[in-house]
């Protein structure tokens, strides 16, 4: 009874124990998602509000200034890097620089790609929940500062809904790059596949698009950057008269880092009026026809703007989407014309919604010059007219082409082959076999025959004994008989042995003796 109990006892705290290590086992992986989630949703944020705080500080103190509105400064910085329009005195800024701001969309989308390893889909719902949440609140925080301090400073309240709107569309656009980047299950050292695919049922069409897709967009921003560089080289004149304005180190430094921040707005301008669009600064406009002069802001990095319309010269820009288009056509090419036809559509789409978010963000108002950039849906509409149309021809071409009509027909004739190989090698198999088999019947055929030609010599060598032996008659005949094969003489064997002893008895003597000789070396051999 004493042994019972204890064992009860055992039993009962080896429960509690293992009860305890489970709630503490739960508690830590709460505890470990709950800190990861709070690192992906405000290590980007804090990251660039201490950059910002930093430049901030750092060009007050060179100005000679004060550090009294220094918070609604930074708050004001947080929601242009987020490309919300500030107003400064009257004067709206909604044409803000790109770099800052694809800055911090790379953070986020690292920090998600990062956390986003091996997660199934609610926990990836509840990663880009918190990269979109933590910026929200930041920007919460930066639109009530800077309402508070919109009194007693030259910057004016900002539009809260456009603040929060920005905000989730840049942060939103980054988290899901980053969990397009993440990976499946961690095997042997690797991981797999990306999570979208296998959450998401993607043909190999719909994979090859994508990627060339994002490949036509960098070559198209490439062909902007050589034409930006190339202008300003050939415009160096004007950008030297430009700089000059700044007049001391100061305004050199000021007219220098606003030119590199804004380089990007000017890439993306560029690869749209590749592509046909056209672009405005303030009341001049440009595309590769024709210029329309007016006043532009005296920002260095404007002299790459033409002074006239390049007329046939800048009618050859349109070979540049055109070669990017047949590229992605060709790189996409399948056997099958409505795969290829599916990856070139898919293709065209993905580049021409990228260019297009980015021609959105990389535009604006400047006060009263009125908009800079380009047209987004313009653009948007005519990178996919490059694709489709450039990219359907190259399929009809492939489609029609001997070798791929041969490779097509040998597909769908692959089935049929191997069905008639099939056939082929069971018949050949079931030829192989029924002649196996003939050959065993011969052989066994050819075996019972010896075996039936040795028992009766050796009945004709008893008989002949026999009739030697006149006493070995009297008795019972089946006395010198091997036992067990007395039926079998008797009733099988009679006929045989009859017939052999009508053909011995029309032999000669000689001939008799000559054929017992040859029986017996047959018996000594076997």
């Amino acid at each position: 009874m004493a042994t019972r109990t204890a064992t009860r006892t055992d039993n009962l705290a080896s429960r509690l124990r293992q009860a305890r290590r489970d709630r503490r086992e739960r508690r830590m992986v709460v505890d470990g998602s709950t800190r990861e989630l709070l690192i992906v949703a405000f290590v980007t944020p804090l990251v660039t509000l201490a950059v910002l705080t930093v430049l901030t500080v750092l060009t007050v103190l060179l100005a000679g200034g004060g550090l009294s509105g220094l918070v609604g400064t930074i708050g004001a910085l947080w929601l242009a890097v987020h490309q919300v329009p500030v107003s400064l005195s009257g004067v709206t800024l909604g044409a803000l620089p790109l770099l800052p701001t694809l800055l911090v969309m790379a953070g986020t989308a690292r920090v998600v790609r990062s956390a986003g390893h091996g997660r199934d889909r609610g926990e990836l719902g509840a990663i880009v929940a918190a990269a979109v949440g933590g910026p929200m609140v930041l920007t919460a925080m930066a639109v009530a500062v800077v309402m508070d301090g919109s009194s007693t400073s030259q910057i004016q309240s900002p539009d809260a809904l456009a603040a929060f709107t920005h905000t989730m569309l840049v942060h939103a656009a980054a988290a899901a790059l980053g969990v397009g980047a993440a990976r499946g299950e961690h095997r042997d050292g690797r991981y797999s596949r990306p999570l979208w695919e296998r959450h998401l049922t993607v043909t190999s069409a719909d994979r090859t698009g994508l990627r060339f897709g994002v490949a036509a967009l960098l070559a198209l921003l490439a062909a902007g950057g050589v034409l930006v560089t190339a202008r300003l080289i050939l415009n160096w004149d004007q950008l030297t008269i430009l700089f000059d304005e700044g007049y001391d180190f100061d305004g050199y430094l000021g007219l220098g880092v606003l030119s590199v921040l804004y380089l990007p707005n000017l890439i993306v301008g560029a690869a749209a009026v590749l592509v046909g669009s056209r672009a405005q600064v303030g009341t001049a406009s440009v595309d590769l026809m024709s210029v329309t002069g007016g006043d532009v802001p005296p920002l260095p990095l404007l002299a790459a703007l033409p002074g006239e319309g390049l007329g046939t010269t800048g009618a050859m820009g349109f070979a540049v989407p055109t070669v990017i288009a047949l590229f992605v056509a060709v790189r996409c090419r399948s056997v099958n014309p409505f795969s290829h036809l599916r990856a070139v559509a898919v293709a065209g789409a993905a580049a021409a919604g990228l260019i297009t978010l980015l021609a959105q963000l990389s535009g604006g108002r400047i006060g009263e010059l009125g908009e800079v950039g380009v047209t987004p849906v313009t653009t948007g509409i005519f990178t996919l007219g490059w694709s489709v149309l450039v990219g359907g021809l190259v399929v009809v071409i492939h489609a029609l082409l001997p070798s791929t009509r041969a490779a097509r027909a040998g597909r769908s004739g692959e089935p049929r082959s191997a069905d008639a190989r099939n056939r082929n090698g069971h018949r050949d198999r079931g030829n192989a076999t029924d002649q196996d088999d003939d050959q065993d019947w011969d052989d066994e055929q050819d075996w019972d025959d010896e075996q039936d030609w040795d028992d009766e010599q050796n009945r004709d060598r008893d008989d002949l004994d026999a009739e030697d032996d006149p006493d070995a008659g009297d008795g019972d005949p089946d006395e010198d008989r091997p036992a067990g094969t007395g039926d079998t003489h008797r009733d099988g064997g009679t006929k045989k042995f009859d017939d052999l002893a009508f053909d011995f008895g029309e032999m000669d003597l000689d001939e008799y003796d000559t054929e017992r000789a040859i029986s017996r070396k047959l018996n000594d051999r076997m």
